[in-house]
């Protein structure tokens, strides 16, 4: 954030060239402006090379220049709550939210959801599998699934996904929902559909488990754990945005005219 910025400069700018001190001060005077140009762009309004913004942006350790673009963007969203929320507690909850959404959408692979969506386009069959809180994210996303003209279930009773677990075979796909990817009855089921050598993709939380190790193919949101007095409230919905993004690629496959974007407001 910007405050983390401005620590950073003062704590290391006599470790940076003249130059560099340059490319940190105009970021922090135009923030709004830096969060929407490329280092391209910004490299022609300092009339500076690419590299000496890279440069500038890993001397006060970041990885680079989009790595410190996100910790200012995340700024702008924190800056946009406290705006309209003065409740510190709904402070605190929309802006997990929004850290999630933003990490999420940092770490998306066009290339990836394109081809999970030819998976299901080639597939036969489509079940998706989930337990507990991450069932209702399955159920929405079958209908949502079957409505784009690909007939989808979600089984809600632990016997009938055995049972259709047992009876998936190689030209069907089996798309797993689990936060934790260690759910017990999800592994049990993942190693039938291996057997059965049924594809896979699973959708967990971004923390190393294995239910992503097993999968022909993981997406892995940004997911914060979150539970209140013992109750689980950790959010499903960056599974539901992964979800969706790859059910509106396969729209495109299946009908090429379909055009997915919505008006903006």
């Amino acid at each position: 954030m910007l405050g983390e910025v401005m620590k950073r400069f003062t704590l290391r700018q006599h470790k940076l060239s003249e130059l560099e001190k340059n490319v940190i001060i105009f970021v922090l005077k135009n923030r709004s402006l830096v969060l929407s140009m490329t280092i391209d762009e910004l490299s022609k309004v300092l009339f500076t090379s690419t590299a000496t913004i890279s440069r500038s942006c890993k001397a006060l350790g970041y990885k680079g220049y989009l790595d410190m673009k996100f910790e200012l963007n995340q700024l702008e969203k924190t800056e946009l709550v406290s705006k309209h929320v003065t409740n510190h507690r709904l402070q605190q909850n929309l802006l997990r939210m929004t850290s999630e959404l933003s990490h999420t959408i940092s770490q998306i692979d066009e290339q990836k959801i394109a081809l999970a969506a030819k998976k299901i386009a080639n597939s036969h069959r489509i079940e998706f599998i989930g337990v507990g809180n991450s069932l209702f994210t399955c159920e929405e996303a079958a209908k949502k699934l079957s409505s784009a003209g690909k007939l989808s279930s979600a089984r809600s009773d632990w016997d009938d996904l055995f049972v259709t677990a047992k009876s998936l075979g190689k030209n069907d796909l089996a798309i797993l929902f689990s936060f934790s990817g260690e759910t017990s009855i999800i592994l049990e089921l993942m190693n039938i559909l291996l057997h059965r050598q049924v594809k896979t993709i699973s959708i967990t939380g971004h923390h190393d488990n294995s239910l992503a190790s097993l999968a022909d193919m993981s997406f892995q949101p940004y997911i914060l754990e979150n539970r209140q007095n013992g109750i689980d409230f950790t959010s499903r919905y960056p599974i539901q945005i992964m979800m969706d993004l790859i059910t509106l690629e396969f729209m495109t496959i299946a009908n090429p005219k379909f055009s997915y974007l919505g008006k903006l407001q």
